[in-house]
């Protein structure tokens, strides 16, 4: 737990909350709506990892007499309250920045202001590459929200960087044309987070993983015929399948098996089970 999620996590809340605490200051000094609604942005960003974080001590508890099969789900239900919070984050932001349309304010531009938010935004890009990285190596859907929301926060900073260097001289409703321009995008990546999370909830099929279990026993070079293959989702790295098999004399069933058994190898796939059917049920 420590080495594989925990310190990440609190990289990603830390760097946030310094994000959060720069780009404040920033809009706050200029009156920036843009500015200062990336800046909230961060902070959300921030309590929504230090959920992920507290929710990765469930993940990792062993399993129990009443939970089987561990608690790896909680991951998915922690995905979609991540993905609530930037949804409704993307609704209120709309809604300022509708306001700030229909009646601007001034905005003061200053140059060291430009400078600090261009680095804030090079920051966030660095941090995105790095949990694309930890992404590859855990497979984990915390780490891939965190991900894809480190690089949307880089494109929305840099729009909110356009903006403040565009008001003065384009006209003060650019500020709040921009923030709706941030605020859909947030709402988009929100929305479809939201759908994605559900769709594990409730349940979907692993094709990828369906799909290498068949290409496995069909180089096995055995005569077998596959009625059906079911995965089990207990969460990241936790995978059950269920190979069912036709039976037929013309094979030894404990060595197809074994094979089976010792060829799927996926580091998603904690267990492998394979039954036999008569062909005619």
């Amino acid at each position: 737990m420590k080495n594989k999620y925990g310190w990440p996590l609190l990289l990603a809340v830390f760097v946030n909350l310094v994000l959060f605490v720069v780009k404040l200051y920033v809009g706050l000094r200029t009156n920036s709506l843009c500015i200062y609604t990336d800046s909230i942005n961060n902070l959300l960003d921030s309590l929504s990892i230090l959920l992920a974080f507290c929710g990765m001590f469930f993940v990792k508890k062993s399993a129990t007499e009443k939970h089987p099969f561990g608690f790896g789900r909680i991951e998915y239900l922690l995905e979609f309250v991540m993905s609530v919070i930037i949804s409704a984050t993307g609704l209120s932001f709309a809604y300022n920045s509708l306001v700030r349309l229909m009646m601007p304010t001034p905005v003061w531009f200053y140059e060291k202001y430009a400078i600090l938010i261009f680095a804030t935004c090079l920051i966030k890009f660095i941090l995105a590459i790095f949990f694309l990285y930890k992404y590859k190596k855990t497979k984990s859907d915390i780490m891939k929200t965190i991900m894809l929301d480190s690089f949307m926060d880089t494109g929305v900073t840099s729009v909110a960087l356009v903006s403040f260097t565009l008001t003065n001289r384009l006209g003060l409703a650019v500020d709040g044309l921009m923030g709706l321009i941030i605020s859909f995008f947030i709402i988009v990546s929100g929305v479809k987070l939201i759908c994605s999370s559900v769709s594990k909830l409730i349940g979907k099929e692993d094709s990828q993983i369906v799909e290498y279990v068949k290409n496995t026993i069909n180089n096995l070079g055995e005569k077998v015929s596959q009625k059906n293959i079911l995965v089990y989702d207990y969460g990241t790295n936790s995978k059950s399948v269920l190979v069912v098999l036709e039976d037929s004399k013309e094979v030894d069933k404990k060595i197809i098996t074994s094979k089976i058994k010792s060829k799927i190898i996926n580091n998603n796939i904690t267990n492998i089970y394979v039954a036999w059917e008569d062909k005619n049920v």
